[in-house]
């Protein structure tokens, strides 16, 4: 009888160890598949084209996006403006000053930055301009602001 009981506890014993293996075998099988989803969908992110409104802005700070362009809403993009944001982030005290310069496509972009109310101030002595535009940035968004230079040829 008590032999018995002693194969009854082995048999026991050896299905639950091929029970551990096969059970640790289909997590590692998992975690592989999950793995590879992973880098797939990161490999089509990083090659993807993302466009200016497709910025991934953090959930608790916001962007600005300037768009400079010369003659018209369709006109060609300047670069090298200049474009000063200013301003009070909320629940701040210290008010922040950040200047960025357009890019070859005529574009500015500022963040993330504090969600508050700036001041948007460009200035150019060519184009004889002295343009000023509040902004106010919220959370988890992106404002947009585009200026239109006169077309002096």
């Amino acid at each position: 009888m008590r032999n018995r009981l002693m194969i009854v506890a082995i048999l026991l014993l050896a299905v639950a160890s091929v029970a551990a293996s096969i059970f640790a075998w289909k997590s590692f099988q998992q975690a592989q598949q999950t793995n590879q989803a992973m880098l797939a969908t990161l490999e089509r992110l990083a090659t993807s084209k993302s466009t200016p409104n497709q910025v991934a802005v953090p959930s608790d700070l916001g962007t600005a996006l300037i768009r400079v362009l010369k003659g018209g809403e369709n006109g060609e993009p300047v670069a090298g403006f200049e474009a000063q944001l200013s301003g009070q982030p909320f629940k701040e005290n210290d008010p922040v000053k950040l200047i960025e310069t357009t890019d070859a496509g005529g574009v500015a972009r500022f963040g993330p930055i504090r969600p508050g109310q700036y001041g948007l101030w460009m200035t150019e002595d060519a184009f004889d301009l002295r343009y000023s535009q509040n902004l106010f940035v919220f959370e988890g968004r992106q404002v947009e602001e585009t200026v239109i230079l006169p077309d002096i040829t």
